[in-house]
Order: C-alpha cells, then structure tokens, then sequence
C-alpha cells in the first residue's frame, strides 16, 4: 500500500532475541522504529545520495545511513513513532540519545511524549535552526506512570535547497523496556504492484507463538470504501479466513479482537488487501499477540459440539450448519440439531421480518435466478436448482444505486444467568458491489450493537458465517438483525439455512421498544395481578388475570412483552374507560377511553398523569353492551418518571435551584411555572402572582383579542367532543381544573384565529424574560397554534413559535426566551382546522425574569410613501433646512424626519419614510424601493418583465416544481396565502444583481439593528447582502451566500447611530433559475433616538453624561448605548480587565500553549467569501478586526484552539464575562466558555455547537470565585467539519466590578546575598556587575557592557540574535531572522557584511495568507528619549515584493505611524531615519502588510539609535509640558508631586505641598484633638456594615503597621478592626465635597497596609455620582507584611462626583486594613488642566513640607522641630557634627534617617529605601559591587568581604564594613583567617 496510506504503521510483536537498544538505519530494520521505512515524509539515505545536506553521519562517514526529511515531501511535517514502552520507575528512567541534523532556515525538530490513555501529544524538546550545518546530540530521560509512545516530528516551512532536518543512531537505555506479551509474533511486508485494481498486498507473520489458551489477535485499522481487508490463519497448508471486511470506517481507526483457535500453539497469520479503487486505502496499526481476554470478545464462543459417530475429528461449529461435515452425516442428524433453531427457507420466512416500513422487502428466490441478477443458481440447503434461499437485490425501477434493508429475526431470549452463549450460522452469497452486516438489537433502548461485517468479491459462491453473541444474561429478549447493503441495481445479497445455537431460543412473538424502569413500577401479569383488584363485584363481569390459552379460539393471542398495551376486541365488546380517583376528591377524572372494536390486536396507550401532590388510585372500568361477545384485556402496564427528582448534596450554578426541604437539585426554568417540581412547593414560593396563570380563577390579567375571529373559552373537564381535546386541565392533573381551549366545530370555519393577549412587559435584554406554557393538540383535524411577540400595538408582531398538526393525547411544556429593546407583548393565536376533530388547549402560562410596563404600546403609522399629501403647504415660518409638519406648518429640524419617531402631530415626517415594520401582507413594499428600476422606466418606455428585480410574491402563485427553489409559505403566517419580497432567478444572466433600497433616513438610535427573515434555497442559489450606502460610499453590512435549506432562516444587522443614509438589500442571482432568495418581516427595531427624560439613574445604571440611563452591564461593551460615547470613554473603560477589540493585539489574552492550533486575529476585508463576518463587531467595518478559527487543510475537525484571560482573584461575586460570537455554517464547531482555576479545575460556562446565526451575539456570563483559587476564563473554539465555516470572537471585557488577581507576597528574609550574586532588587549584567531594574531600556549603558539594554529592542545588526525585537504573538505571519536565499524574494545580500551569510530580519513566506494581513516586530518599552533621538535603519523591498512597510509608535496615548513605504526601489539596501525627539513609555513597532496573497520579500537591517540617552542632556527637556523640574533639573510627571514619596532625587517633589494637602478629602490623619471627618472632608457612609476607625499613635496588635508613614512626626492613620466582622462586611468612608466632572485628570494618591495574609479582603475605591452607579475605579489585594504599599488612581465621571474607599472583610482581624497620607492633585479640584500656584512663602523663607506654614531659612536642620509635620529637620545632611548631636543620636555604624530615626548603615545605597523618604537611597553612586562586597559611597569603591567585620574601619561613611556585626561573627572570621 506505498503511498495510498498517511496513517502509521505499528508493530508490537517481535521475535525474541532481537537487538533493543539502538536504530542506526544502516538496514532497513529498526526493532523500536518499526515504521521508519513505511513513514511518508522520512527517506533513509547517506550522504552520497545528493539529496544535499547533510553529506555525512555524524561521524563524517559519507557513505553511513541516517534518516532525514524527504525533499518531496507533501505534508508540511512527518512524524515518527517508537513502539510502546511500559511505564518507568525511579530506578528505571527511560534514557533516549540521539544525533541530530537542523538546517538554519524554517526547520524544526522537536520530540513529543503520548501517553496511551491520552489522545494528545505532549512536546517535551525542540531545536530549529540555531546550530548551522552541523551533526548535534542530545539526551532526552523520560519518567511516565503509563504506558508511552516517543514522536520524533520534523517540521518544514518551505522547501529549499540546502535545508535539511535529519536525524541518525538513536540509543534507548535499558529503562525504555517494550511492552509486550510472552507471545511472539512478527511480521514481514510483502511488496506487490500497487498500480493495478484487484492486486492484492500480503503482510505475513512469521511462526507465530501461542502459549496461552486464551490467545488473542489484536490490531487496529482504517481503511477507506472499496477496499477489502482480510485476516486469513494458514494451518496444514489450508487457508482459513478469521475475518474479513470491506466497510469504510470514515478515516476513524477501529480497534478489532480476534480469538484464535484453542490448541494452536504455532501459528502463521496473512493480512490481506485488496483495493478495489484508485482511491482506496488500508491503514494497519498496533499488531499485538495477547495473552488476556480482551473487553469485548469478538469470536470467543465456542460451543461444546458431539464429535462424529465414526470417530473422525471435526472443524468446530460445523455442527447442523445444512452441510454434512462428517462422513455418517451424523453433524446434521435431527436428534444432534434437536436444540438448534433452524431456518432454511424453503416454505417461509420462518419469522423473520423487515424492521421497518422503510426496509425493502427480502424475497424467497425458488427456481432458476433471472440472469439480470447476480444471483445464485441454487440454493444452499440442497444445492440444487430449485433450492430456496432469500434475497435482497437492486431495482432496475426504482434506479436506486445505493439501497439497504434490515431483516430482523423473531425475538430471541437466553435460558440461563451467567455469560451465556449462543452463536448464528448461516451461509450467504454476495455480489462484487454489496455489502451484509450483522447486528444485535435488545428491547430494551432498540439500538445496534454492530456483530459482524461481511463484503462482496469477484468470485461469488456460498459462504458460511459462526458469529458468537454473548454478553451477560438479561431479562430483555434481543433480535438478529441483517443488513443487507447494495451499491448497484444488479447486486445482490443472498442468505440461505440459518442456525441458531446454543442458550438462545426463540420466544413466540416479537416485542416492541421499551425503556428501562424500575421493576416496581411494572407488571405484566406474568406471576401476580400488581396489586391491581376487582373494584366492583355486582357488575356481572370481571377482570380475570388470563393467558389466551383460556380464550376461545377466536381471541388467543398470545405475546411476551409489551409496553402499556390494551385489548379491544370482538362484535360486541362494548368501551373501557380508565379513570384516576385522587384522595379527597369525590368525582374522578377520565384519563383513557376506548369505544368500540379495535381489532385482533395489542394497541398501546401512553397516558400521561402530571404532578399529582395526594395519594391517587387508578379505576379501570368495562362497559358491556350486554351482549358478551369480545374481550377487553390490559398487559405491560409501566410508570415512567412517576418519581420526584432525587435529593443532592450540591447545587452549584446560576441555572440551578436548591428545593427547600427535599433538596432536589432543578432547573431555575422550573421555578415559578405553576407546577411543584420540588415536591415541597418551594419552587412556587415566592412568585409574583402577575406574572403566571392557571386560568383557576379567570384569566388573570391576559385579555381576549377583539381583532380576531372568535374567543378562546374557559373550562375544566373534557371538551364536548370526543376523541379530541384535553380530559383534564395541566394544574391539577384532574378534571376539577381549569383550562382555555379553542372549540373547533361549528359554527366555526377553516383558518378562524382566536388570540390571546398577555400583559404589557418592560425591555427585557438577551433573552432574560422566560415564557412559559402549556399547551394540548389532539385530535385528527388539529391545525396550528403559533406564540407571537409585538412592539407595537396595532401590529401582528413576529413569529416566535408554532406547531402544527395533533400532538397526541398529553399536556406539552414549551419554553420561549425573550429579548426586546422596547416594551412588548406576547399573542398566543389558535386557527381552527378542517372539521370538528381539531380543539387546543392551553394551560399554565407564566414568566421568568420579566417585569411588568405600566403604559400602552405605540402604534405604527400605516401611511405608504404613497399617500397623498396636501398640493401645497401650510402657513409656516420654516427655512430650507427644516421640515413643515403638513397638518399643522409646524417646524421640526431636518435630522427629525424619517428617524422612526413621529415629530409632527400628524406624523408626516415619517410618512415618505421607510416602514418600522413590514411584513408585505398588505401587497406594499413599505417604502422601500428599486432605484434602478426607477432610473430604467425614466429611460425607457417599455416594461421589463425578465429584468432580474426584486418583487412581490407568495406560495399559491407557485407553479409546479417551483417549491425547490422558492418559499411555499412565507415567514409571517406560514401559509400559502402570505406574501413575501423575492427576487426571481428565471428572470436575468448569472451575476446580475437586484437593489432594493430605503429612503434616506436621518438618524437612528445607539441600538438600531434590522431584524428579518430569509430564505436561500436552491442548487444555484446567489447571495444576499445587506449594505450601507452615505453620500458616494457604500459599505458592506451583512452577507450570505449558498443554500441555506428549506426554511426561514433569522438574520440580524446591527446599524447603531448613524445619519443620512439608506439601507439596500442587494441579490446576486447564481448561475441558473435554480434559486431564489426572499426576505420576508423586516424590522427596523429600537432605531428612533434617544429620550432623555428628568429620571434620575438608579444604582443599577450608568448615568451617561448626557444625562440618559443605561444599565450598568451596558457600561464598557464596545456599544455606544449613550449615544454621546461617554460609557466607552477611554478614561473609564481603558483599566477594565481583559477589555480587547482586537484591532491592535491580544491585549491581556494569551494563546493556550497546549491546544492544537490558535485564535488569530483578521479582518472581514482579509476574509474569503462565506468564511466568517462580513464586518468586525467593534467598528461594524469590514476593516476592523476579530480573532477568528475555521477549519482548514491545517485544522481537522475536532482539533482545540484558545485563549485565556488575565487571571482574576478568587475573591469575585459580581463580575461577569462579555464578548461577542459569530457561529454560522452548517458544518460549524462548537465553542466552550470555562472557568479554570490556578489548579487547573474547570467548570464550563457556556457551550454552543451548531449554527447560531449569522450575526454577531452578544453574551454577558457570571463569574464567581469558589473562595480558595484564583481563576481565568478560557475560551475554546473547536474545529468543525465545513472548510467555510468558522467561529469569530470580538469586543471581550469583564465587567467594572470584577477583581484582579494579586497575590500574597511574604516578606523577604533579611539574609546576606550569597556570593557572586546581586543584593535584593537588582539584576546582574553579565560581566558581572548589577544595575537597577529601572536602568533598563533607557538608552544607557549602566552595565558597561550594554547588558541592560541588549534585550529591549536596541541597535542591532542581527548578526547576534534579534537584540529584544520580538514578533506580536497576535500575528498571523511573523518576521523571522535569516540570510538569503535565492529561491526567495529575500535580499541577496544582507546590509550589514554585505555577503549572504550575513543576517536580517524579513517577512516570512506562508503558503496561505490573506489580502491586509500584518506583521509586527517591536521593541520593549523605553523610559524615556531624549529631544534628539534619531532611529536609522535600512529597510529592502524587492520588485516583486507584495505590500509595504510602515513605523509606528505606540505609547499611552495610542499609535501613531511616523513613516511609511510602498513603492519599489530598484532591488536594494535603502537608509531611512527617523527623529523621534522627546518621547516617554513608548514602543517602537515595524509593521508589515501584505496587499496580495503570497508574503515575502521585504527586509529590514542594521537599526540604529542616537543620541537617545537623557543623560547629560543639556537643556534639559520634559517629554510632557506639565511634568515637575527637580531641583537638579530632572523631570518627573506631575502626578507624583506631594504624594508623600520623594521622586526627586533632591526631595524637591515633596517640598511646599500645603496647596495639595488643603484639597478637600486630602488627609495625613494628623488632626490632632480635632475630628478627623471633620478635617479631613470625608464621612463614614451610612450604608455600609461598620466603620473605619483612626489610630492614636499606639500599637493596638501584633499586626499592625509598625508606624505610621506620615513622614516626620506622623503618628496617626485610618485602620479597619473587623474582628467582629464577617467576610464580605464593608467599611467605606467617602469624601464630602463633590468634584467636578473630568475624565482621567484627577488623580487620588494614598498609602495602604493589609494584613498578610492570603485570606485578607479587598481595598476599592470608586468614584460616587449623585445619581447612578457607583464606578469601580481601582481595587486591590495584594498584601506585603508591614509595608507601606502606594496607590494612584486615575478618577473619571461624567458628572459631579465623590471619592469611596471601601474595605471588604476577608478574614476578621484587629487591624485587617490601615490607610494613609491620601492626596488629590489640582486637576481634582478644576476638572481639567490645573493652573500653577504661587509659592506658599516668600524666597527668604522655608516652607513646611504638608502644612501651611513659613518659618525662617535658619530654622532649616537646627535641630529643632519647628514645623507642625517635623519637615525642616527632614532631609538633612547626613554628617551631624558631633559637639551638635543630641543624647537621641545614632551610635557608630548607624545612618540618621531624617524623616524616621537611625537605620544600620548596611542598609545605605542598597538599592532599597529603608528610610520613610528614602534617604538612605539618595545621592548614591550608580555602581554596584558583587561577591558579597559592600559599595562605600564616599570613595565610591568596593569594600572586599574578607574586610567586613574585622575590626578595622574602611569606609568612613557611618563605619559601612563595620556595620551590623556580631561578636561570634568576628570570632568567625577571625578563626577563617588563622586557618587560611
């Protein structure tokens, strides 16, 4: 089978004594690779092949053998697998070594591990190209609890010369111990001519050795149609075949198990093939010889058989098999066949039956075949000519190529427990083109459990089948089934003289399909009556337990089994009536009546009893005529699901609820429908009344329609006519209840409608409002009851449900999910059929989730662009730019007519518009129109009939045949009478299109979207578009294409705001007449503008700034609902978690590491027709992006892709998920939404499968934290079977109130550095020495040998490696590193050596690609430029180069692109330089776009930077204009100004801040006696469950902040004391003066402790309007023990606004929270940019730092505090003289922290501020030391470790080495030295 098989062949079986341990392909055999030489994609060559590279092993022995990748390779990899190892042990580690061979360019290696109880494959080692031209080795040590492949892989990019992957002496190590059995067996492939039909391919075992009784031939294969495999045993040079098959298995691998005979213990097996078609294949895999019974035995059975009477041995089950095997005959012998079943067809069919009406019929064939069939000439039994024999043959009438038929045998049952055995024997004829199948099919579900498969060959002639049925004995009997499958008209399928054998015998009747239930709640009558008893006994006859052995012969009629069956029979057998008594209740209720002769026959009644809450009883009553002549009988009586749902232990989910006191688990859906589900009522508990009815006491609040033909009616009991309507009502289950039903006879006729009008509901968003019902259709003449749902009170609304035609005798739950954007209501319409026999019931009506409207429903103009107006206008004042109301000359404003809100009294301005609604009944086109027609009828005088066009049309117009392609029924009422819009594919050339257009409408609402109905079906069926047309631009909206089935299909075009513009559906008409597109109900849903009305938001909604309300799952969504955009506000939404529109990157998403394939990002203008949407959701422009999966070439269906969010913090109850989905196509995957914690536990979410629409949806989930692990949200797409179909994600976003995760951060021992590594903080470079992580990325050599700055996206040449210039993960195509090569598009030469071994960056070729696809190459983030940074670079682009090259950067105001090419010049290096000046935070990106299909050919080279350092830069300029000059002339932002933390390096920052702390809720909390609120501007909120509580200064707990951090003399602080508290409790203080609105200018800093714990809460601030929702502005959990931790929050509101900060209790301690020195900058208080204040103090004076204060320069560092804040003894020199220090002095090796007291001088310039302003850090040297030395500042020199601690002072600064030492540390190094 050479190269007709992709799949890997896989043999397990190996002689013994063979070699284990290493594959040198130096042959062809390789024990542990045994499928090396059959693999498609590897070659085993040597280095003279001149294959090219590499051109020796790797020993540089040319003429050695290796294994390397084809360069013929078709696939773009090719894998190899190791037989299957056993599981490892730590004694045993399985060791593989291997040589290796990578090319530098587009070549992969890598190894991957596969358990067996695992599908997927994990990638445990890779190598691409790195190490260049060279042989390579590597070890790899594998350690698995299971039994194991190992998967070499190669991987290619592109085909070129000179680029290899190769691989050689693979070495296993004792520990890679094979997993096989003591049976041995191997096998050798016989090669043959694979080109010819009917050759067949040979795989031969070798003598096989059984040693077991039990022995098992195991294999696994695929094969495709037209193709027959076979297993044939050689024994005494006789062939014997096992099993044969010729069944296409659909590319799936299908396990088999064949036992072989008892006794053999050498034996030979022969794997047959023959492929009957060029394209067939047969896959082998995984050949075993096992020892143990495998767990589904196929051949197994054997029955003990009598040998023959003269002695000689026989060949098992060759027993009464209608063939004399022995010489005397005796195998056929009668008495021997006694206990057989026998079957040999030569008077009947002997019970055997067609399982189904659909089953064509099997034929006795008696006589001479006909010779048009491949037939047998006679039959088995007798083998003669007139012998009889069934068959089953093609029919030359019905020309049907491909035909099946299922004969099933009588029922069969077992006699004995046990694993019983039985076998059937039968001998069969097959034709070349046919196929027979052998099922087992039980009673208990009817399903087929596949025993057998059998195909047809060349050479016809009886064959006899053994097949074993076994499995363990069950009440339920079973049946044989054959199916017989014929793929010509000639074919053929014959079976002749079947036997059963052994336990089975066959039970006298057949039995229909049962489920399974518990045996209480059967009875058949078979051993006692059930406890069913004779009611009545003076009714002169009774109810007698019988078989039909005790009726006359006319009624016996004896079965087995049988489910709910009932017996009416005989000319005078009278009714029977089945009748439910209920405790309590004296009349009963009829559940069941039959009235008259039914015939000789069992019928089956299914009657259904509902929720019955009192003990019932069942009266079955016979009705004699008095005439006794019949028999009424009952049998197989069963209850099924009579039982209340069982109580759980958990009930976890937002779909779920707890039941109160039997603690069943149920669907929300049935709280609140009016039925107990519970079975303690708590379901019922609690409901609101106006929202549900049972129609007990009227009709509530629904209303009966007067606009309609007739009313529906109330009653209880059954409806006047019989054999139609319900018995009973739905509530009570009894006929005391109530219902509505609708009465079908006269006067009544055929379509007279009944509607019902429910009550009026507010807006409900995505499917929140629930509708359910009951609803009864029985009867013959039932005819349609159908749900609607309107807007508009004089409309007949939309289709949201129906069902036709009798429903059978039963109550039916329907459930229906509502979504409306405006008030709405629900119509349930009942049509009358053709006769009496047609009334519906209707019963418990409720809803879920649905609030009432307290108003009335607008109507709809019905005015046409048609109507006459008045010939001239009213007096009015109205200039050209206005409209005149034409009733009364009032003016509206232009932008108001045709914005689908009625202006004018008279409603004229939306009169020449488009209709809202429009459903066409009314033969109107609702205003919309065909310019092109118009434009053609003002040019021509003639009508255009066969103009393509688009018109009025309905399906009794339809002419015969015309139903294929074209609507039957339309969409509005489902009849043939309804009209509907289509344009006709009779008319017009293939490619010709069809507009139908709106008038010009002015302006429509945030939410406006087009909803309407289509049907596409047909073979050549075109496209539908819908588009948006402003001014000359016309912008693709929505599109279709290809047959979409016989139906209407729901589409929805979302428009939001949006002005002066039409909207146009366009057709495209397909290649023939065959298809028609139609649209049918139209509407242009909450499209007019917004309403602002005085109301103000409630907490539940966002107040926008225009003053509107929107509800606050609203707020963020990529939907501007304001209509003034302010809920998108960048200000706002920019720090909400996981917010991605994909236009850009990922964001915060990652791809899945693990999954098969990834989500990539794209636009719809990049898309192929039909493979996704035609816009992105974000911008609704062809050009915006999404990310995207589909399956492909690449993704089989099935494979995994996805993406996971940023993690959130366990501590979550209200966030939720939002994003939006596109799923369309008939193939289409599925797409999975779960929850998944840090430890990998997962709970789905959501899981959609199928087409959803095609339309983007909108979807918000709950997410909730279990309270022990952090999670994220994964989203998985799976790939489906259609090649245009796909799934699409945009606009993804957490709500505002979920939390980020942060996690617990313990303090860091306070341990030396070890030696020859960085102190605490710092990197190490790699000569050595360390830098800050600061001093990264800012253009600055800290290191000395550019270490810091390598890896940031620096100057590069290449020829080193990338220099930090990292491709987008977001990216579809990357740009990669490489050299030339001249069967690319790349550069012959790189720019920097000039050669072609010299290096570059270029844009990858892929083999497929899309039009505008981009690639992103960036830089890290630098700091900071200079005002004179250049970036130089040479860029090359070759002529026939596809797409240019741009620049952009990108900083926290967005992106800007600074340069551009997309010309051509000439094949070469090309220099460009770019200034790009004074820039902070910023990235640099090279971006690559594709403009055709195929990439490549544009390269970029030698980057350069200069003059980009800051330092000494001279003048000194800020990147921004507000930012703050340090006294030394540095810049910082100015929101770092006075927030208590010194960003200049003189301090200068924190200096004069009184104007800061004077801003109203600015506080350091040092108010001395006074009241903190007071002072402070803030209050304690009453709202909430506790307070906050202010410090004294003393030390209240072992875990409080040790100090307070108010520099200076600050002593006090707002801590949280929630020892009495309970998790969740909140204590929120807010400011009491409102800010002014701004957005993202002002700023509140502040300083948080929380308790160290992982348990600990959660800090928030928000901001607080007057109105509306509180915004979740910033909230935190992290935690470091005793640190001061720092807070900045960009605030923003539309509207005047207050500042929350708010603790939620975690874990109840004294001091769970503390906070501190909180301050607001300037722009707070202006709401906008702040102008500069004036000095607090004149220039001779000093100004306290946080108080409003001017002391003399003198009182600066005298020693004497004489600032209230202590800040003129801050900051001061560190040299105190010593005649001047106070008894409070520091001691020698101590440092004066100004602001906080001594500190051991150890910790001076250690790169951590220990001082509260860190002064400790300031003026330090940029120089560190390592190997454990200490930096003396002073000298700024290196004290050696063997210096510290000796005794001698080296560095005068406070005694540095000195510091911190102990005696027995000294003895200690003392005691080193004497030693040394």
């Amino acid at each position: 089978f050479s190269n007709l098989c992709s799949f890997n062949f896989l043999f397990v079986c190996f002689n013994s004594g063979s070699s284990w341990n290493n594959c040198d392909f130096e042959t062809n055999l390789c024990k542990l690779l045994p499928e090396f030489n059959l693999q498609p994609g590897w070659i085993r060559r040597n280095g003279q092949s001149g294959m090219g590279p590499p051109y020796f092993d790797h020993n540089g022995n040319e003429s050695a053998y290796f294994l390397s990748l084809s360069s013929e390779m078709q696939s773009s990899s090719a894998v190899l697998r190791t037989s299957v190892f056993l599981p490892t042990d730590e004694e045993h580690l399985c060791q593989i070594r291997f040589h290796y061979w990578v090319s530098q360019m587009s070549k992969t290696l890598m190894v991957g591990l596969q358990k067996l109880s695992e599908d997927t494959v994990t990638n445990i080692w890779q190598v691409s190209g790195e190490l260049q031209n060279q042989w390579n080795i590597n070890t790899i040590t594998i350690n698995s609890t299971e039994k194991f492949e190992v998967i070499f892989s190669g991987m290619v990019e592109t085909q070129g010369q000179g680029e290899s992957v190769a691989i050689d002496d693979i070495t296993f190590s004792e520990g890679c111990s094979v997993a096989h059995g003591k049976n041995t067996c191997h096998f050798e492939w016989l090669e043959t001519n694979d080109k010819a039909l009917y050759e067949r391919a040979h795989l031969n075992s070798s003598m096989c050795h059984c040693s077991s009784k039990t022995c098992h031939f195991q294999f696994h294969y695929s094969m495709a149609d037209s193709s027959v495999l076979k297993i044939v045993l050689l024994m005494n040079q006789e062939e014997y075949v096992l099993w044969e098959t010729n069944i296409m298995t659909k590319k799936e691998w299908v396990k088999m198990n064949i036992q072989l005979p008892i006794g053999l213990e050498n034996i030979k097996l022969v794997f047959k093939g023959t492929l009957q078609s060029r394209a067939g294949f047969i896959c082998l895999n995984s050949i075993q010889l096992l020892d143990t019974a495998p767990s589904e035995p196929a051949g197994s059975c054997s029955l003990e058989e009598p040998p023959c009477r003269v002695g000689q041995p026989k060949a098992p089950g060759s027993a009464c098999d209608s063939h004399p095997d022995c010489p005397d005959g005796s195998d056929e012998d009668p008495d021997t066949c006694s206990n057989y079943t026998l079957c040999d067809f030569e008077t009947d069919l002997c019970g055997w039956k067609p399982l189904s009406k659909g089953d064509a019929d099997w034929n006795i064939m008696k006589g001479q075949a006909p010779r048009d069939r491949e037939l047998p000439g006679r039959g088995h039994t007798n083998n003669i000519e007139y012998g009889a024999f069934i068959y089953f043959s093609g029919s030359h009438q019905r020309n049907t190529k491909m035909a099946m038929s299922h004969l099933g045998s009588p029922f069969l049952v077992k006699l004995t427990p046990g694993l019983s055995c039985c076998q059937v024997r039968f001998w069969y004829w097959l034709s070349q083109d046919s196929q027979l199948s052998v099922f087992k099919k039980t009673a208990l579900n009817g399903s087929l459990e596949k025993l057998y498969d059998i195909s047809g060959l060349p050479e016809m002639n009886w064959r006899k089948v053994n097949i074993p049925v076994e499995s363990l004995a069950e009440e339920l009997p079973f049946q044989i089934v054959l199916r017989g499958t014929i793929l010509t008209t000639n074919a053929t399928v014959a079976v002749d003289d079947i036997s059963i054998a052994g336990e089975c015998v066959i039970v006298n009747g057949s039995l229909p399909e049962v489920s399974q239930e518990s045996k209480a709640a059967v009875c058949d009558f078979e051993r006692e009556s059930c406890g069913w008893i004779e009611a009545v006994n003076t009714d002169e006859f009774d109810w007698v337990r019988s078989s039909s052995n005790a009726l006359p012969p006319a009624f016996q009629n004896c079965f087995w089994f049988y489910f709910n069956r009932y017996y009416n029979y005989g000319e005078s057998v009278g009714a029977a009536e089945l009748q439910l008594l209920v405790d309590g209740l004296g009349q009963p209720t009829v559940l069941w009546r039959t009235y008259y002769n039914e015939g000789n026959q069992w019928l089956k009644a299914v009657i259904q009893l509902g929720r019955l809450p009192h003990p019932f009883q069942f009266s079955l009553e016979k009705i004699s005529l008095g005439v006794y002549e019949g028999v009424s009988a009952i049998d197989d009586i069963r209850f099924e699901n009579c039982a209340l749902p069982p109580p759980a232990l958990i009930c976890e989910g937002p779909n779920r609820f707890w039941c109160r006191d039997t603690k069943a688990c149920i669907d929300s859906l049935l709280v609140c429908d009016l039925v107990d589900d519970c079975g303690d009522g708590s379901d019922e508990d609690n409901c609101d009344p106006d929202l549900q009815c049972n129609f007990e006491n009227g009709l509530c609040n629904w209303e009966q329609d007067v606009q309609d033909d007739f009313d529906w009616i109330r009653i209880r009991g059954p409806t006047p006519t019989v054999n139609t309507g319900p018995l009973k009502d739905h509530t009570t289950g009894t006929a005391r209840g109530h219902y509505l039903y609708l009465e079908s006879s006269e006067p009544r006729l055929f379509q007279d409608k009944a509607v019902l009008l429910s009550p009026l509901f507010n807006p409900s968003g995505y499917g929140t409002c629930v509708f359910r019902f009951h609803y009864h259709m029985f009867g013959k003449e039932v005819y349609k009851l159908s749900v609607f749902q309107r807007t508009v009170s004089n409309a007949k609304g939309w289709l949201l449900w129906y069902k036709f035609g009798n429903q059978e005798n039963r109550w039916i739950r329907q459930t229906l999910f509502i979504s409306s954007s405006k008030p709405f209501q629900i119509l349930v319409k009942g049509i009358v059929g053709d006769g009496f026999t047609g009334d519906i019931g209707l019963d418990d009506v409720s809803f879920l989730g649905c609030t009432l409207y307290n108003g009335y429903l607008p109507t709809i103009s019905t005015t046409t662009s048609g109507t006459s107006v008045p010939a001239t206008l009213p007096m009015n004042n109205c200039t050209e730019k206005e409209f005149v109301c034409r009733a009364s000359g009032h003016c509206i404003q232009m932008i108001q007519k045709c914005d689908f809100r009625p202006d004018c009294s008279d409603k004229s301005d939306e009169s020449a518009c488009v209709m809202e609604v429009c459903d066409f009944e009314d033969k109107d086109l609702c205003g919309w129109h065909q310019p092109a027609l118009e434009q053609m009828s003002r040019n021509y005088s003639i009508l255009f009939t066969k103009t393509f066009k688009w018109q009025l049309g309905r399906g009794a117009n339809l002419y015969p045949e015309e139903e294929q392609h074209c609507p039957l029924t339309d969409h509005t009422t489902c009849t043939e009478e309804g009209w509907y819009l289509f344009a006709d594919s009779s008319n017009g050339e293939f490619g010709d299109t069809a507009d139908i257009a709106t008038p010009v409408i002015s302006l429509t609402g945030p939410r406006c979207k087009i909803i309407f109905w289509n049907h596409m079906n047909g073979s050549t069926i075109g496209s539908l578009e819908v588009l948006y047309k402003s001014s000359n631009k016309t912008s693709k909206l929505w599109i279709q294409s290809g047959s979409q089935g016989p139906q209407w299909n729901r589409a929805e075009v979302f428009l939001g705001i949006r002005s002066n513009f039409q909207v146009i559906f366009r057709t495209k008409r397909g290649v023939s007449y065959m298809g028609d597109v139609a649209v049918d109900d139209i509407t242009f849903e909450d499209c007019s503008p917004l309403l602002i009305s005085d109301k103000p938001c409630t907490s539940e909604e966002f107040m926008c700034a225009n003053k509107y309300c929107i509800p606050k799952n609203n707020l963020c969504d990529f939907v501007n609902d304001c209509e003034d955009n302010s809920d998108e506000s960048p200000s706002i939404c920019s720090t909400s978690i996981g917010h991605c529109n994909f236009e850009f990157d990922f964001c915060g998403w990652k791809q899945d590491e693990n999954d098969d394939f990834d989500w990539y990002l794209r636009t719809s203008s990049t898309a192929k027709l039909g493979t996704g949407p035609a816009t992105d959701h974000t911008l609704q422009e062809s050009s915006g992006h999404y990310i995207f999966i589909k399956s492909s070439f690449f993704q089989l269906p099935g494979q995994k892709a996805r993406i996971s969010s940023p993690v959130l913090s366990r501590k979550n109850k209200n966030c939720k998920i939002i994003f939006y989905y596109h799923m369309y196509g008939a193939h289409i995957g599925s797409l999975i939404i779960y929850q998944r914690t840090t430890l990998k536990h997962e709970k789905i979410l959501l899981n959609l499968t199928g087409n959803q629409g095609n339309y983007w949806q909108r979807k918000a989930l709950t997410l909730s934290g279990d309270g022990d692990d952090d999670f994220q949200v994964v989203f998985e797409g799976i790939a489906g079977e259609g090649p245009k179909d796909g799934i699409a994600l945009d606009d993804l976003t957490f709500s505002r109130e979920c939390l980020p995760s942060q996690e617990f951060l313990p303090a860091e021992p306070p341990e030396l550095p070890p030696a020859g590594s960085c102190s605490h903080g710092h990197r190490q470079c790699q000569n050595g020495k360390c830098y800050r992580p600061e001093q990264s990325c800012d253009f600055e050599d800290n290191c000395g040998d550019n270490t810091d700055e390598s890896e940031c996206g620096t100057s590069c040449t290449f020829e080193n490696g990338r220099c930090g210039w990292q491709n987008s993960l977001a990216d579809n195509f990357h740009w990669v590193l490489g050299v030339s090569s001249p069967q690319s598009l790349r550069p012959p030469r790189d720019h920097t050596l000039g050669n072609r071994t010299g290096h570059f960056l270029y844009l990858e070729a892929t083999a497929m690609s899309l039009i505008n696809e981009k690639a992103h190459v960036k830089s890290s983030i630098w700091k900071e430029s200079s005002g004179t940074c250049v970036m130089s670079f040479w860029y090359f682009k070759s002529s026939k180069a596809m797409g240019h090259i741009q620049v952009l950067i990108k900083t926290d105001d967005g992106i800007v692109k600074i340069w551009s090419e997309s010309g051509t010049h000439g094949d070469e290096w090309n220099k460009v330089e770019l200034h790009l000046g004074k820039l902070r935070n910023f990235e640099i990106i090279f971006e690559g776009i594709r403009t055709r299909d195929l990439g490549g050919g544009a390269a970029i080279d030698d980057i350069e930077f200069h003059n980009c350092t800051t330092t000494g830069e001279n003048p000194r300029e800020c990147p921004a204009l507000t930012d703050f000059v340090c006294g030394d002339k540095n810049c910082i932002e100015s929101q770092l100004i006075c927030d208590y933390k010194p960003d200049c390096e003189d301090l200068s920052d924190e200096a004069d801040c009184s104007y800061y702390t004077s801003i109203p809720g600015s506080c350091n909390f040092e108010t001395q006696d006074q009241e903190w609120t007071t002072v402070c501007g803030l209050t304690q909120d009453t709202t909430d469950d506790f307070d906050w509580n202010i410090s004294n200064g003393a030390v209240t707990g072992q875990t409080d902040p040790h100090t307070d951090h108010t520099p200076g003399k600050g002593q006090r602080f707002l801590y949280v004391n929630s020892s009495t508290q309970k998790e969740g409790n909140r204590a929120r203080i807010t400011t009491t003066k409102f800010f002014p609105a701004s957005l993202g200018v002002c700023r509140v800093r502040f300083w948080f402790w929380m308790f160290p714990s992982r348990e600990t809460g959660v800090l928030k601030v928000y901001t607080v309007e007057e109105h509306g929702m509180d915004i979740l502005m910033w909230s935190s959990s992290r935690n470091e023990e005793n640190k001061w931790m720092y807070g900045s929050v960009a605030l923003s509101s539309n509207s005047l606004f207050r500042v929350a900060f708010e603790a939620e209790v975690g874990w109840s301690q004294p001091t769970e929270f503390a906070l501190d020195d909180i301050s607001f900058t300037p722009e707070c208080i202006d709401g906008g940019s702040a102008d500069p204040h004036p000095p607090t103090c004149s220039g001779d004076e000093f100004p306290c730092a946080y108080v409003q204060q001017c002391l003399p320069l003198a009182a600066r560092c005298n020693g004497v505090e004489e600032c209230m804040d202590g800040s003129d003894e801050m900051s001061c020199p560190m040299e105190v003289p010593t005649t001047t220090m106070s008894p409070g002095s520091c001691r020698e090796a101590e440092f004066l922290c100004p602001s906080q007291g001594c500190v051991l001088s150890l910790l001076l310039c250690d790169g951590v501020p220990d001082c509260r302003l860190g002064e400790d850090e300031a003026g330090c040297p940029i120089k560190d030391c390592s190997n454990g030395s200490l930096l003396c500042a002073s000298t700024n020199q290196c004290i050696p470790l063997s210096q510290r601690c000796d005794g001698i002072v080296d560095c005068i600064d406070s005694s540095l080495d000195e510091s911190g030492c102990s005696d027995n540390y000294k003895t200690i190094i003392h005691i080193q030295c004497e030693l040394i």
